[in-house]
């Protein structure tokens, strides 16, 4: 896949309580790291992107639901491979573990008196196409990811889990259930679910209950007692602590703030 800097997008502050809308044609993405904690909006769907965090997608909308100016930054990509490509976030992960150097190279480019030549910029777009192809055997149920095991060899036993877990994940499910459809071993299969799609089974299934009660606060009137026990949770309170820290505001405070109350 070749990549290519198209253009640069360096320190873009927004202030509180607007947003500024992101997009690009159909062989091109962007690369957006938050500088400050800041919301990301796409589809109907909305997803805080913590400092340091970063996302790669076409389009979305990048909010500032603070109280303070907010800063970002991001790149313009373009690779005739991304014409297939989806407009939601296709990525998003955290700047730790193996993607920290990786993010450290490519944020080079926003330095403000770094000259800017095309042996850099060919250099920059070839440390992001390394971070895509560390994130494409999983990226945090984002997008469709693809099991392998450490021999490159697609692993179906992890392929199933990961099916399951999406079209199960509003049902009660606990680790040794997941386990038991193998069959194997409970804590082996998450340790190996986590290296190949970088979450481990039940945060992921944390992950998309949260995505649709985000999606249920803001486009139906069901109760956050019914969205509760629609996703699986044995009581509203743990849910609403779950909510909390995975968005920062209660399930009421998230649906008043859609609402523009």
């Amino acid at each position: 896949m070749e990549l290519s800097v198209c253009s640069i997008k360096r320190n873009i502050s927004i202030v509180p309580r607007h947003h500024e809308l992101w997009h690009t044609g159909e062989e091109q993405l962007i690369f957006v790291e938050a500088i400050d904690s800041i919301t990301l909006e796409w589809n109907r769907t909305r997803q805080t992107l913590n400092k340091g965090s970063f996302a790669i997608g076409r389009k979305f909308k990048i909010s500032n639901r603070s109280a303070y100016v907010v800063t970002v930054r991001g790149l313009v990509l373009k690779g005739p491979s991304f014409q297939a490509c989806h407009s939601m976030p296709l990525l998003m992960a955290e700047n730790r573990g193996q993607l920290a150097p990786l993010l450290h190279d490519i944020n080079a480019i926003f330095i403000a008196d770094r000259p800017i030549t095309p042996s850099f910029l060919k250099q920059t777009a070839a440390f992001i196409k390394q971070l895509l192809d560390t994130l494409q055997a999983g990226n945090g149920g984002m997008t469709e990811p693809r099991g392998q095991d450490l021999a490159g060899k697609v692993d179906s036993r992890l392929i199933r889990i990961n099916r399951y877990i999406r079209a199960n994940f509003c049902k009660p499910i606990s680790l040794s259930d997941l386990a038991e459809l193998v069959p194997c071993n409970p804590v082996y299969l998450s340790n190996m679910y986590s290296k190949v799609f970088q979450i481990s089974p039940i945060k992921h299934i944390q992950m998309l209950r949260m995505k649709q009660a985000a999606f249920l606060l803001t486009n139906s009137t069901l109760s956050v007692k019914d969205i509760s026990s629609n996703l699986g949770y044995f009581s509203t309170s743990q849910f609403c602590s779950f909510f909390k820290q995975y968005y920062n505001q209660s399930p009421t405070e998230y649906r008043f703030a859609a609402a523009g109350v």
